[in-house]
């Protein structure tokens, strides 16, 4: 046995055996090893590059009473009188997502949607225009063109009236950020960071990214879902088809929770710590929505996101509509989706005809006999690529935010989701899906097994690379 070969099978050994200690899921742990055993080198790489999912941060802790009120919470008892006149399975919801975030369900809020690019860039320049003592942006893809240098020029203005202006965004979704870009803005006094920049010391930072689209107007008016900042989110690009985003404007109590996690992101990022009134104020009543934000990410519980989303299946009674560009569900999401369809719940997937991602959608496409058999409706969105991700349950609960309904975003992606409780506060999105859904094409079981047959050896082969994804 020569030198190379014992080197290959100790590497193999070494790889091996660190993942069967550190892995929950049997088929991702066995992914890993098959690749050890049959591409040592090449394995090991990958593995470095994205297969470690470890990150440490300060951890949020479980929310005194005072807590609970600074994060837009009422107190405890009267909290739960509210949440206790829900149905047991939207409850089941509330409580999970609670144990796992710490952060609790927060009444009074005002909720709009925002579906078009032009008018969600339009809502969130005039927020920026109307601060006053502080603007912060978290941006997983921020690109240096004119929608780009647009924003700019306005975080620039406020800077120079005074305004604090601290813009984070993810080192690889904002790769094209660079010196010339960002210096004028630091030249004007605003606070720039990137989220987890790349190291070679750091090699297993590359695949951890903050996927979270946010904005903070004074800590009393928020923006989160699905738009990133660029002039690409207007078009699909080489496709030339209109892109469609969920962007969702916050007035109220649940603002603090929002601020919170930029906060944390900034201070993991930079080591300043944001407190006091000034980004925390005094919240008032702004509305009837009782939401309850979800921060989800390698830091926190592996599986909270994924445990949230498939508890909402459980909980449907009626229906569930989801909404996502990107479908690339684990075994357990995929039976939670078919034993909701099979107990005759209505349930309908929307997703995309066309992708920007053609591995995801050939792994999508791969399940649709799977569902299909189920009973689940599929509709495919032609006419645009819907880069929105919202699902709803039984018009009292809906998710939206920046999270896909795949492996990345339920177990590596820093993710933010906002759950809104309630037939009004989830009215918009209903409005939203609906829209989509009368635009699309409802896929039949013969479509499906009448495909080329490339087509369905790509699914095959895409879906084997899924747990590694």
């Amino acid at each position: 046995m020569n030198s190379r070969l014992i080197f290959e099978i100790s590497l193999s050994l070494a790889f091996s055996l660190y993942v069967l200690t550190r892995r929950k899921d049997p088929s991702v742990t066995l992914a890993w090893v098959l690749a050890f055993i049959f591409m040592p080198y090449l394995g090991s790489v990958l593995f470095l590059l994205i297969g470690y999912r470890t990150i440490r941060r300060k951890k949020r802790k479980k929310p005194t009473p005072a807590k609970r009120a600074h994060w837009g919470s009422p107190d405890e008892k009267r909290e739960n009188d509210v949440v206790n006149t829900w149905p047991a399975g939207i409850q089941s919801v509330v409580r999970l997502a609670e144990h796992l975030t710490h952060f609790p369900v927060s009444t009074g809020n005002a909720v709009k949607l925002y579906n078009e690019a032009e008018a969600s860039y339009a809502a969130m320049i005039r927020a920026i225009q109307m601060a006053r003592h502080h603007v912060h942006l978290e941006y997983f893809v921020y690109q240096p063109d004119a929608t780009g240098e647009y924003f700019r020029e306005q975080l620039i203005l406020k800077a120079k009236e005074g305004v604090e202006c601290r813009v984070l965004v993810d080192a690889v979704g904002s790769r094209k950020l660079n010196d010339k870009f960002v210096q004028p803005m630091r030249d004007a006094g605003i606070q720039f960071a990137f989220f987890l920049p790349l190291r070679f010391r750091r090699p297993w930072g590359l695949h951890l990214r903050n996927h979270r689209k946010l904005l903070v107007i004074d800590g009393r008016k928020a923006f989160i879902g699905s738009q990133n900042i660029g002039d690409e989110y207007r078009h699909l690009r080489r496709q030339r088809m209109p892109w469609q985003d969920a962007l969702m404007e916050v007035e109220g109590p649940a603002i603090s929770q929002i601020q919170t996690i930029f906060t944390e992101d900034w201070a993991f990022t930079t080591q300043e710590e944001l407190k006091g009134d000034l980004y925390f104020p005094q919240q008032t009543q702004a509305g009837e929505a009782a939401l309850q934000t979800l921060p989800t990410g390698p830091d926190e519980n592996e599986r909270s996101l994924q445990l949230i989303v498939q508890t909402m299946i459980h909980s449907a009674q009626h229906r569930v509509v989801i909404l996502t560009p990107y479908l690339v569900p684990s075994q357990a999401l995929a039976m939670a989706i078919e034993g909701a369809a099979r107990r005759g719940v209505q349930v309908s997937l929307l997703l995309p005809g066309k992708s920007d991602s053609p591995m995801t959608w050939y792994v999508g496409r791969s399940w649709y006999r799977y569902f299909l058999a189920a009973g689940v409706e599929i509709h495919e969105n032609f006419e645009r690529f819907v880069h929105a991700k919202i699902a709803v349950i039984d018009d009292d609960l809906a998710l939206v935010g920046s999270a896909n309904m795949d492996v990345r975003s339920f177990r590596i992606n820093f993710e933010n989701s906002l759950l809104i409780y309630g037939k009004e506060g989830t009215k918009q999105c209903r409005q939203m899906l609906e829209s989509v859904e009368a635009s699309s094409k409802q896929l039949l079981m013969e479509d499906v097994m009448h495909e080329p047959f490339y087509k369905k050896v790509a699914e095959g082969i895409f879906r084997l690379a899924s747990p590694l994804l």
